[in-house]
């Protein structure tokens, strides 16, 4: 707290059972600001866990690496990674669909469920080719191999199933809140309602919504949004979630060194750069702004403050990733005085109770982010979290 040094990231692992003193403690080191410690939910990482097989003590001795991985130090393979965008996935289905007749949600769904599985077949595919030409018998990794547990006892390198447990393929699923607000607004708008015909909406956003800002507004303002603990956008979430877990599943264990398919919400800002080099959508999102954040909504669209977010959060099961970073902000006035710990504690109690495995927070006010911005000299020292870290403001 003292320090505030950004590089090393804390988490902070809790259960039914931690002390209350322990979490105050968490709560206090967050509203001075900075964004650590990330709170960690123990039931919802035992249960990721165990559908890897790792079970006992060793799944009791976990910790997470880089922005927020799940990991058994010592004891299996290191991570790997992937990437599916979902909203330039559903953007490449939803051009496929134009001048089609007859089209119906249904049918989008059907043909993103294929995108989604197609993008998932060629992470796998793009690995394998890795694996083929870097893997044990012609690169072996005899440093690695020799303090990971078990590859010395079975004389075997981590990569040739010489480490006690199976790595992980994780897949990065960017963009799921603005994916679901694409899919929320054209069902409620296009397929539901019939306010607009589909081609229209596409050719809209083909223009960047110039010349169809009225059209844009009413997709940004009647259309529900993910975050906002609405059960229909939620379930939308929720399915888009299960076809990418699914394919998790079907890929797997084909990756050459045996390696599994695991879902990540990715904890880095690659989804401004992303956000970049995506078209405007259906949303009414114009072309190059940010996705959304991780597993999280748009910016500002959640409107209905932190208890409506849990619950949309927690709609998803979360049992289907190995890593997450999902980010809140929260007034640190409200967590000051007497009540702040019991406070901080309810919102650890939903994250339990909805199944939430991963927050972290920012308690900085928009009135000082803007103040730093005017004069980034006397605010060298201030914090934040950005996204699987937390680093220096200016």
């Amino acid at each position: 707290r003292a320090v505030r040094i950004p590089n090393a990231s804390i988490f902070a692992r809790f259960h039914k059972d931690s002390p209350s003193a322990y979490l105050d403690a968490c709560a206090r080191l967050i509203t001075a600001g900075g964004g650590m410690p990330a709170m960690m939910n123990d039931e919802v990482s035992m249960r990721q866990l165990s559908i890897l097989g790792i079970t006992g003590a060793d799944a009791v001795n976990h910790c997470f690496t880089g922005c927020a991985h799940l990991f058994v130090e010592g004891l299996q393979v290191p991570w790997r990674e992937g990437c599916v965008v979902l909203p330039r996935v559903l953007m490449g289905v939803l051009s496929t669909l134009r001048g089609v007749a007859e089209i119906s949600y249904d049918m989008v769904m059907e043909r993103f469920a294929a995108a989604i599985a197609d993008a998932f077949r060629a992470n796998r595919e793009e690995y394998n080719a890795t694996m083929t030409a870097v893997n044990s018998r012609n690169a072996p990794d005899v440093f690695y191999s020799a303090f990971t547990g078990d590859c010395i006892e079975r004389r075997r390198d981590h990569n040739d199933g010489g480490a006690r447990y199976l790595g992980v393929l994780g897949i990065n699923l960017y963009g799921l809140g603005l994916a679901t607000d694409m899919l929320a607004a054209l069902k409620t708008l296009v397929f539901d309602e019939r306010r607009f015909a589909f081609d229209a909406v596409m050719a809209a956003a083909e223009a960047d919504f110039e010349g169809h800002e009225s059209m844009r507004q009413e997709l940004l303002r009647r259309a529900p949004k993910f975050g906002n603990d609405i059960a229909g956008v939620d379930a939308i979430a929720a399915r888009i979630v299960e076809l990418a877990a699914a394919e998790c599943v079907r890929q797997t264990p084909c990756i050459e060194d045996g390696s599994v398919m695991r879902l990540i919400f990715p904890g880095t800002a690659s989804y401004v750069a992303m956000g970049a080099e995506t078209p405007a959508t259906p949303d009414g999102r114009h072309a190059g702004e940010p996705l959304s954040d991780s597993g999280a909504p748009m910016n500002g669209r959640d409107m209905k403050g932190l208890t409506a977010l849990l619950n949309s959060l927690g709609a998803v099961d979360h049992s289907h990733f190995n890593g997450m970073a999902l980010n809140v902000r929260l007034n640190a006035k409200d967590f000051s005085g007497p009540g702040g710990g019991a406070l901080f504690r309810s919102i650890l109690g939903a994250m339990r109770a909805k199944g939430i495995q991963e927050l972290q927070f920012n308690c900085v006010s928009t009135a000082e982010l803007r103040e730093a911005q005017r004069k980034p000299d006397a605010h060298r020292n201030l914090l934040i979290r950005v996204a699987g870290y937390s680093d220096r403001f200016t």
